[in-house]
Order: C-alpha cells, then sequence, then structure tokens
C-alpha cells in the first residue's frame, strides 16, 4: 500500500467516524463540551479526530495541528503506550493507564487514559478510542501527602510514648511500635485492627482493669472530652494515659491515645520521699545538734541541739542570733569561718569551741559546719556534739591508763621465764593461752616447750638458745612454729635475754612469745602474689620465666631432654571487653584458663603473661608433635562456646610454637620466638598454630628495620606524594587528583604504601605522615590552581586514616594545611573509609559535621566493602561515594551481578544528593559501562597510574583524555 493509499484510508475512516456522529449531533455536542479529553487514533497513534479539551490538554491550537502530530510525537515514554496498545487490541477489553505526556511548548503533564481497540467495519482496521484525563495536579497532591504522611508516621515511631488512633467507635485506625512494645500485644492483632482482642490483652495486664474499662467507655461517650491518668500493671510498672479527640473539620472522628512508661521514674521519686523521710528521722533522732543558720539566725535546730543549749524545744531557739550563744572569746574565730563559708562556698574543718546555754552557763563542744543552700538563700548547716561528758570520760580514762599500764605491759605476749640451774620454766597464762590450753593443762618444765615445736624448727631454736646463754650472741630472737591444741601450728617470735651472775654465766632467762602467724600468712601470700596472676591464679611472667630458665639450663645438662613454649594470644579479645564489659572479659579468661589446664599433661606449666595472652610450658617433649596435639587440644576446646553471665561467646586463639631444639641461652628468647610465631599465625588468619623459623626471625627483624627507617624518613623528606587523575565521564576531563604517599627509601628504591601504611598505623606514624600529605597535597593544588587558572574546578582528594580521623586536632590541621597553602577549601576533599565512619557513627557525625565547617568535601571510600547504616547516611553531611575497585574490576564478565551493585549505589548517591567516583577503571567496557550506568567519575590504570607532580603538571597542560570519550 503507497502512501497515497494510506492517507485516503484514513481519511475514508475520519469521514466514516464524523458521519456516525452526525447521526448523534447530541452525542457530539456532548464530547465536545466535555472537560476529559476524547479522541480516536489508529495504531500507528495517527489522531483521526479528538474533542476541545483533548487539543488543550496536549496543547495544540486546534483540530489541524492533529495532522501534524502523532499521539508518541507527544509522548514522554512512546515504548511505554505502544506496549499498552499492542494489548488493548490483543486483548479488547477497555484498560486504564497513566502516562506522561510534553506538549510542543516543553511542559510535562501526567494523564489518565481509559481506551479499547474497536475494529473499522469498512476497512477492518483497528481504531483506539479513549477519553483522557489529566490527573498532573492529583498527582502532585499525592505526593505531598505522602510527604507529610511519612513524616507523621517517622514522628510517631521516633517518639518514646507509646500512641495508637481509633475511630469513632474504638476500631484500631493506627499506632507505633512503642505502642506494641508498651502493651506486649502481637503485632498481628494491631494490624488486622483486632479492638477486642487487644483489649483482652491489656485488661489481663492491668491492676485495676475494671476502672481501666470504665474510663475508656467514659471517653468514647463524650467524643469531645480529654483525659489524663495513671495506670498500673501487675507487674508493677507503671504508665501515663493521655487522651485527645482527633478532630477533622471541627468535628471529632476519633480518639488519640497516648502512653508513657513512668515505672522508674515513680521508683525514682519514691526512693528519694524515702531518702528525705530518713534523712529527717536522722536529724531528729541524732544525739547530736543539728542546726541551720540563716542571715546569722537559727532557722532550723533539732531536739538534741536544744538539750545542749538548755532549752526545752527547739521553739525557744527559732528566730535568735546564732552568736548570742557562742562565748565571747570564741566570736571573733565564730564570726570568720562562717564568713569563710559564705563567701567562700567552701567546709570549715572540725574544731572545738565553747558555747552558751540559755542560762549563761558554758559549754564545751564538737563543731562542723558547711554551707547549704535554704529556701534559695545562702546558709550554714551545723553539727554540734556535747563535749562536757566525753571530757570527763576522758580524763577518767588517763587516770584509769597510768594505773593500769605496769600490769597491762606485755599482756599481748606470752612470758617465759626459765631458770637454767634447775630447768623449770614459768609459762605465763597468756603463753598457754596462745596455744589453746588452759591454765592447768601445761607444766613447768622446758620439754613442755620444746616438744610442741615443729620437727624442722627446734634444732634452730636450741642453736639459738646455746648461742645466747654462751655469750655468742646479745639475744635471744628466733622465729619457729608451735604445735596448737587444735592440731594445727602457729608461728611465733620468740624474744629472751639472760641474767647472769657476777662471773657472767647465765643462771637465769626471760622472755616472750609473739603470735605472728597472720604475719607470716601475710608474707606467704604476698610472695605467692609476686609470681601468680591474681584474676587467674596461673604463674605470672616472673615465675614462667624463672621455671623457663631452669628447664634451658636442665636442657644444657641432658642431650635427651627438650621442651617447648607455646604462646597463645585470644584473637578478637578486645571485642568482648568494648561490647561487654571488663568483668565479662575477666569471666572469660578465668574459663579459658580452666580449658587450658585440662589441654596439658602434668608436669605442664600454665601461665599468663598479661592482657589476653597465655604461655605454656610443655616439658620433656620427644618431638615437636608432641607439642602441636597440646595446641591442637586447645584450639578444639576453644571452639565450644563459652557461657558468661547470660551471654554465649564465642572465642578462638592464634598460638606461637617455639622448640628447644633450636638452641636457646636465655628464656626471653624462647618468648620471644614463641611470640613472632604466634603473630604468624594471626598473620595467616588466626585461630590456628605456628612453630617458629628462622624466617620467622628475620621477617621480624626486617619489620623492625622497617620501622625504624619510617621514623627517619619523615625527619629525611623521603616521603613522596604521586598523584592519580579522576575523569569526569561527562565532558572526558581530568576532575581532580587522589595524592597517594610513597617512600623513596635510599637502600630499596620506590616504596608503595601497603608495604609501610600497617606499620605506620601500628605504630602511631600515621599521624605525622597524614599530616604531612594533607599539606603537600593542598600546597600542590594552589600550585596547579595559580598555574592552570582555566581548570578552577580542580580538586585534590586525601586519604585520612582511622586514627588520623579519631585524633582531636584534626580539623585544626585541616585548617592549617588550607591557611598555609591558600588553596580554597572547596577544592579539598577528604576521603574516609566506609568501615572508619561506621565504627563510631555518633562520633564520625560529630567529626564530620566539624569538617565540613570549613567548607571542605567529604567522601567516603572504598564503599560497599563495609557495612552502612542507611539511616546514618543519610544523616551524614556527605559529597562522594567512592564505588571500590572489586565491583569494578568484575563489572563486564560477571552476567550483571556486579553491575547491578554499581547501579545501586550510583542510584543510592544521586538519591542523597552525592556524587559517584569508580575506583579500578582498567578496560574501556568497564568506563562504557559505567557511564551508562550514570557515574560521573572515574580513576583507574585506563587513564593514568599514579604519578609525580611533574608528570601530573604535563598531564593538566596537554588537557589529556586517555581514554575517555563523550561517544560509546
Amino acid at each position: 500500500m503507497d502512501k497515497a493509499q494510506a492517507q485516503d484510508r484514513e481519511v475514508r475512516a475520519a469521514r466514516l467516524h464524523l458521519d456516525s456522529l452526525r447521526d448523534a449531533a447530541t452525542v457530539r455536542e456532548l464530547v465536545a463540551n466535555l472537560r476529559e479529553g476524547v479522541y480516536v487514533s489508529n495504531h500507528q497513534g495517527r489522531i483521526l479526530d479528538a474533542n476541545p479539551a483533548f487539543l488543550g490538554m496536549f496543547g495544540l491550537a486546534s483540530r489541524d495541528d492533529l495532522a501534524r502530530f502523532s499521539v508518541y510525537d507527544l509522548l514522554v515514554d512512546p515504548a511505554q503506550r505502544a506496549s499498552e496498545m499492542d494489548r488493548i487490541a490483543r486483548d479488547g477489553a477497555v484498560r486504564e493507564f497513566e502516562f506522561q505526556i510534553r506538549r510542543p511548548d516543553g511542559e510535562e503533564r501526567t494523564v489518565l487514559d481509559a481506551c479499547h481497540a474497536v475494529t473499522d467495519p469498512e476497512t477492518g482496521e483497528t481504531l483506539y478510542h479513549g477519553i483522557l484525563v489529566d490527573i498532573t495536579d492529583r498527582k502532585v497532591e499525592e505526593a505531598r501527602r505522602e510527604h507529610w504522611f511519612s513524616l507523621l508516621r517517622a514522628t510517631l515511631e521516633s517518639t518514646a510514648d507509646g500512641i495508637l488512633v481509633v475511630d469513632g467507635k474504638g476500631r484500631i485506625v493506627s499506632f507505633n511500635q512503642k505502642f506494641a512494645e508498651l502493651w506486649r500485644i502481637p503485632g498481628e492483632i494491631l494490624v488486622a485492627g483486632d479492638d477486642e482482642r487487644a483489649l483482652e490483652f491489656v485488661q489481663r495486664q492491668l491492676k485495676h482493669p475494671d476502672a481501666f474499662m470504665a474510663k475508656v467507655r467514659a471517653l468514647y461517650a463524650d467524643p469531645e472530652a480529654t483525659s489524663s491518668d495513671i495506670v498500673e500493671f501487675t507487674d508493677g510498672r507503671v504508665f501515663e494515659r493521655y487522651s485527645q479527640p482527633q478532630r477533622i473539620g471541627g468535628r471529632s472522628v476519633g480518639r488519640v491515645w497516648s502512653f508513657r512508661d513512668v515505672t522508674e521514674r515513680d521508683k525514682a521519686e519514691a526512693a528519694l520521699r524515702e531518702s528525705e523521710e530518713r534523712y529527717r528521722r536522722l536529724v531528729e533522732l541524732s544525739p547530736d545538734g543539728i542546726g541551720v543558720y540563716v542571715d546569722g539566725r537559727i532557722v532550723f535546730i533539732n531536739a538534741a541541739g536544744a538539750r545542749i543549749f538548755g532549752a526545752t524545744s527547739p521553739d525557744q531557739l527559732i528566730g535568735r542570733q546564732a552568736m548570742d550563744l557562742v562565748h565571747p572569746d570564741f566570736r571573733p574565730g565564730v564570726a570568720e569561718r562562717m564568713r569563710v563559708m559564705l563567701d567562700e562556698d567552701r567546709q570549715v574543718p572540725l574544731t572545738t569551741e565553747t558555747f552558751l546555754r540559755l542560762d549563761g552557763t558554758p559549754v564545751d563542744v564538737e563543731v562542723m559546719a558547711a554551707p547549704l543552700r535554704y529556701r534559695e538563700k545562702k546558709a550554714i548547716q551545723v553539727v554540734v556534739r556535747d563535749m562536757t561528758e566525753r571530757r570527763r570520760a576522758e580524763l577518767a580514762l588517763r587516770e584509769s591508763e597510768e594505773r593500769y599500764a605496769l600490769a597491762a605491759r606485755g599482756s599481748n605476749d606470752g612470758l617465759w621465764d626459765w631458770h637454767l640451774l634447775t630447768n623449770q620454766v614459768y609459762y605465763s597464762a597468756r603463753w598457754k593461752a596462745m596455744l589453746g590450753y588452759a591454765e592447768t593443762e601445761v607444766g613447768a618444765s622446758l620439754d613442755e616447750w620444746l616438744k610442741r615445736v615443729h620437727a624442722e624448727d627446734v634444732a634452730r631454736l636450741k642453736a639459738q638458745i646455746d648461742a645466747h646463754v654462751e655469750g655468742a650472741a646479745p639475744q635471744l630472737e628466733v622465729e619457729h612454729r608451735v604445735l596448737h591444741k587444735d592440731g594445727g601450728y602457729r608461728w611465733m617470735l620468740c624474744r629472751g635475754v639472760a641474767v647472769r651472775d657476777e662471773a657472767g654465766k647465765a643462771y637465769r632467762m626471760a622472755g616472750s612469745l609473739s603470735d605472728i602467724t597472720e604475719r607470716k600468712l601475710a608474707e606467704d601470700q604476698l610472695l605467692h602474689d609476686a609470681f601468680h596472676d591474681s584474676l587467674t591464679n596461673l604463674p605470672n611472667r616472673a615465675l614462667f620465666r624463672d621455671l623457663l630458665g631452669r628447664s634451658l639450663g636442665r636442657a644444657q645438662r641432658r642431650i635427651d631432654y627438650r621442651f617447648a613454649v607455646l604462646f597463645i594470644d585470644l584473637d578478637r579479645f578486645k571485642v568482648v571487653n568494648d561490647s561487654l564489659g571488663h568483668s565479662v572479659g575477666d569471666e572469660l579468661l578465668r574459663a579459658i584458663t580452666r580449658r587450658i589446664e585440662r589441654c596439658v599433661r602434668p608436669g605442664d606449666t600454665v601461665a599468663r603473661l598479661g592482657g589476653d595472652e597465655f604461655t605454656i610450658l610443655v616439658d620433656d617433649i620427644g618431638n615437636a608433635s608432641d607439642a602441636t596435639r597440646v595446641a591442637d587440644r586447645i584450639q578444639r576446646e576453644l571452639t565450644q562456646p563459652f557461657n558468661l553471665s547470660g551471654h554465649e561467646v564465642f572465642t578462638s586463639a592464634s598460638i606461637g610454637i617455639a622448640l628447644s631444639a633450636s638452641g636457646y641461652d636465655a628464656a626471653d628468647d624462647l618468648l620471644r620466638d614463641a611470640d613472632i610465631a604466634m603473630y604468624r599465625a594471626k598473620a595467616l588468619g588466626k585461630a590456628r598454630y605456628e612453630v617458629f623459623d628462622t624466617a620467622m626471625h628475620a621477617r621480624a627483624r626486617a619489620l623492625l628495620e622497617l620501622e625504624t627507617d619510617l621514623r627517619r624518613a619523615i625527619e629525611r623528606s623521603e616521603l613522596r606524594l604521586y598523584y592519580q587523575p579522576v575523569v569526569s565521564t561527562e565532558t572526558g576531563r581530568i576532575a581532580g587528583f587522589e595524592g597517594l604517599v610513597r617512600w623513596q627509601h635510599p637502600q630499596r628504591g620506590l616504596i608503595g604504601p601497603a608495604a609501610f601504611v600497617p606499620i605506620a598505623e601500628e605504630t602511631g606514624l600515621i599521624i605525622p605522615i597524614g599530616r604531612w600529605v594533607l599539606k603537600e597535597a593542598c600546597r600542590q593544588m594552589r600550585q596547579w590552581q595559580e598555574r592552570f587558572p582555566a581548570l578552577g574546578d580542580l580538586t585534590i582528594s586525601v586519604n585520612l586514616s582511622g586514627k588520623q580521623f579519631a585524633q582531636a586536632r584534626l580539623v585544626e590541621d585541616v585548617s592549617q594545611a588550607l591557611k598555609e597553602s591558600g588553596l580554597a577549601p572547596g577544592r579539598l576533599r577528604l576521603e574516609i573509609t566506609e568501615s572508619v565512619v561506621m565504627e563510631n557513627a555518633p562520633s564520625a557525625m560529630a567529626m564530620i559535621d566539624q569538617l565540613r565547617a570549613l567548607d571542605v568535601k567529604i567522601d567516603i571510600d572504598d564503599f560497599g566493602t563495609g557495612y552502612s547504616s542507611l539511616s546514618y547516611l543519610q544523616r551524614f553531611s556527605l559529597d562522594n561515594l567512592k564505588i571500590d575497585r572489586s565491583f569494578v574490576s568484575n563489572i563486564v564478565s560477571d552476567r550483571g551481578e556486579n553491575a547491578e551493585i554499581v547501579r545501586t549505589i550510583v542510584t543510592l548517591a544521586q538519591h542523597l544528593g552525592m556524587g559517584a567516583v569508580a575506583e579500578g577503571v582498567e578496560t574501556p567496557d568497564q568506563l562504557r559501562l559505567l557511564r551508562e550506568l550514570g557515574c560521573q567519575r572515574v580513576q583507574g590504570f585506563l587513564f593514568a597510574e599514579p604519578v609525580t607532580d611533574v608528570e601530573a603538571d604535563q598531564l593538566l597542560q596537554n588537557d589529556v583524555r586517555p581514554a575517555v570519550g563523550t561517544e560509546n
């Protein structure tokens, strides 16, 4: 069919349609006056007829314009309508669908089309009759309502109160999650709006359900009433209940209930009342006088205070000038102390003063005073103790002590008096009582003493006695154990002195026994504590080193003797301490101690060096397998969970093994090598063991040398900053650079960050290194801005480590770098990894806000590799999400999985008002797909490896676009 025939066919179809309408003039007039657009079109979208409302919707001036456009010319998405037309033609039913039109003037509107297909009886062609309704305004209103409804729902869910909304008949309309939690009502009941079952749950929990329901019925009977009261639960909880009518158009349509858990507040108020009552009773019942002075006058005094001042009741003293009750000799000092308390607001020390009773007689008192607020005024609280009786008692006591001094001397020790000529010994009652005997149970022979001395101490005691008797020692002083009547031994300190005749020969010796058992036990405990861990009671580092030294000595004496040292470090123990607290961490260490002890052989020694580090001396082994079997048993034992204070905790351990066969002279060398092997086990994935070899030692020495060189590298200006261009996918131009640190080592050459940044992180050197990188990047970018003023939008990106981000002076460092370089803050981008931000989100948010206050840009690096809370991400003030290279590398070859992840990240960034930057772009296909997914900026080896400042300068001079084009 040629073009002329097709046009003729369309004209005949239109004429046939118009003729049918002329037969129904009334219908045509009605259609012409409709506000809805009415049209007839063919399958190709040609508009055969339409009413004025249709023309107005599409911005067409007259029916003549219908020939200029097809329906598809005026649609935002023609493919959508074509799909719908096919479905209508296939199904034959009236179908409604929404689509967007674009008028000739560019304005876009949303319309609802009710369309069905008919067959032209003459031509057999499928025609479409449709009615259009402009729903643009309705869509806008729906979006506005959705926004406010979402805001209202978020507000309801964030409140600490439980909210319930019911209609006029008490049926559930809405509720927040807090309501369900407070009332412990299953969610399915509330979602179903089953108010009867919900009330059953409520009433079962209440102490007074009838009163509760009576209040509910009364409020439903009076729709305009408001209410607030208290609801008590059988389990002790207490809620405040509030109720307000819900009004629409001035008419009550339902009721809003609000519930607040005030259980803890009520308990606190009750505790405060009890505390106040206890304090009041203590004051009233105190034997000391307690008073309060305001403006120098007594405003309160208890009954004891009234008695001290000779008053029959406190009322006799209220209102009196306090100074009138102070003896004149003490008034200047009292006035000065009152001034200090009122003017300097500090307590004065305890003092003794003389006051006056109401009858004028003096009374010695002990006074303590402190400032306080009394009914919004400065006041002084005074505690007064009558010293009269105590002074009398002290005087009597001194007299008694003087009389008793001689008689009481030595009464705490057991006295003995030995007559050497008769060999008879006098033992005092205290001597006998110290050993648990009555006065008559011990005889008068020396054997009564010596037979009770511990077998290991008898010879030494006799030797000391003989030495003193013979004059070889000036006095007797010896410690020994004596058998108590209860079967145990007591440590005694024996002191004595001999009485000699004119010839110097001893004929009598007297002395005392002092019980020093507690002191000896304390000394033993101190000795034990010095060599044992207080938490686990295991040998500590000092004792373990001593035992290890003995084993080394034994190995040097015996060729066939071997042993091993296991160094154990718990994996992720800090997580337990930080999340569950140090008490649970201590409990875990004790439990692990018990399990490790079950894994070793008799004769092996388990020790705790400190923290979460344990060591084992595996004694007298045949070969290395004996030690590794112990390590295997420990690993198996630690796979079982620990139940600690109601928490189920899992842990594992990294174990290093050093064998004595390697040849050692010092215990510390063995511990060092076992420690190195343990760290090797950690580096290889944790929860395993490694046996030390010399290669490990070499690696450890190399790392130490690298750390030493790194400390000097900053001083020697050996650090270099390389720059990788960040390219715009829209323009193909360089949009900025990322500054990447390198180390120009004098012997090893250029070292990448992977080799030294972890060491810098561990040692804290990352802080000065990061500070240098920040200043150098800002200086270089400012230099480029001056050289290339046309490229004013260039930015420089600097990575921040976790330690940098956590330091308090980061904001000061950034501000100083900007100030010194003169770089505009908006040209500096600070990159923070996702894991660093989410490790402590509230602190991170505060730090980001401070940095944003400087007007610098904040990007999230390696996005998608960690874990992010979308709620926090939305609250962070961020500029870019940097898509990790792990997603980009397989974006083309993994059947679209990574492409969807990238698409999601880009979409997320757009919805949050951020940009997206893809890292690690290495192929044109990756670039093409990233551009299609809407990623604005990219960087990677496809464009350039990190280059020196000179090479970067050349890139900017040439405005190089290595692989980026604006066309596919």
